[in-house]
């Protein structure tokens, strides 16, 4: 398997523990962030009434527009950090004031983690604490499933309670700070109890030479998987959302899978036993 990070302990670090946080920043940079949000996010609404996301407000050109500024201004301060990767899908996602937790959960698979290191990059341009969305881990849970996920193959759910409470890591964050997580972490985030949004930029890390995939299940016995590009994949994010099947992305295997729904006391309940 390639390595991610140039530095081989947070290497070894991220794939035991699933996160890793870090210096990546200056001052200067997150002001030009900053800039870039207040130009493309006029308007901070979504469906969900949760998250705000760049990508489904946005038009495709405005989303390549956005993709490409962003790799620009980070392409240095990347370069520094990781080995030969590509950025996929950059944006920009906002916690409103007043948002309510957000539940643990897995995010989409965009390689075979089996054979893939991957990560996303979370770049809050603003201090995070429990007061305004900071993130909530499960450390070392991306190792305890083989699940693939997408619109259509959906990962359980669990809502931040005194039950799993106890199961979580807190990652507060200073100006500067990013913290780089699995897509398969549960994860999620405090409320925001402040009068200001949480803004952050997002992305996912994967080394330069893989395709980003997408996986859609069409029988219950079979898996196939899509090759994507940022064009199609923007062009096509709220369709697959809603669990449809790709109609412009390329097909590139076919494998078999049962995809198992998770319930939330099973991953309640290993998580007490690995604490």
């Amino acid at each position: 398997m390639e390595v991610l990070f140039k530095d081989t302990i947070t290497d070894s670090n991220y794939a035991l523990n699933g996160f890793a946080k870090l210096p990546l920043l200056p001052a200067d940079a997150l002001d030009e962030l900053m800039t870039l949000f207040n130009q493309f996010c006029k308007q901070l609404t979504h469906a969900d009434g949760q998250v705000y996301y760049s990508m489904f407000s946005n038009s495709v050109a405005k989303n390549i527009e956005l993709s490409n500024k962003l790799k620009l201004l980070l392409h240095e301060y990347l370069r520094a950090v990781f080995n030969d990767v590509q950025v996929f899908a950059p944006m920009f996602l906002a916690k409103q004031p007043g948002h309510e937790s957000l539940s643990l959960h897995q995010d989409w698979s965009y390689v075979h983690e089996n054979k893939t290191p991957i990560a996303t990059l979370w770049i809050p341009l603003s201090d995070t604490n429990e007061q305004n969305g900071a993130l909530q881990i499960i450390s070392g849970s991306h190792l305890w499933l083989h699940n693939y996920r997408s619109g259509n193959l959906p990962s359980a759910r669990i809502p931040i309670s005194h039950t799993t409470q106890p199961q979580t890591t807190t990652l507060t964050t200073v100006m500067g700070e990013a913290v780089l997580f699995h897509p398969a972490l549960l994860h999620g985030s405090h409320p925001n109890n402040t009068v200001y949004p949480r803004v952050v930029a997002a992305m996912i890390i994967m080394p330069a030479k893989v395709y980003p995939l997408y996986f859609h299940q069409i029988n219950p016995n079979k898996l196939y998987c899509f090759k994507m590009n940022e064009t199609s994949f923007f062009d096509e994010i709220g369709s697959l959302s809603k669990g449809n099947a790709p109609k412009h992305i390329q097909e590139f295997e076919a494998f078999d899978y049962h995809h198992d729904i998770i319930k939330p006391e099973d991953l309640i309940n290993k998580s007490k036993v690995l604490s």
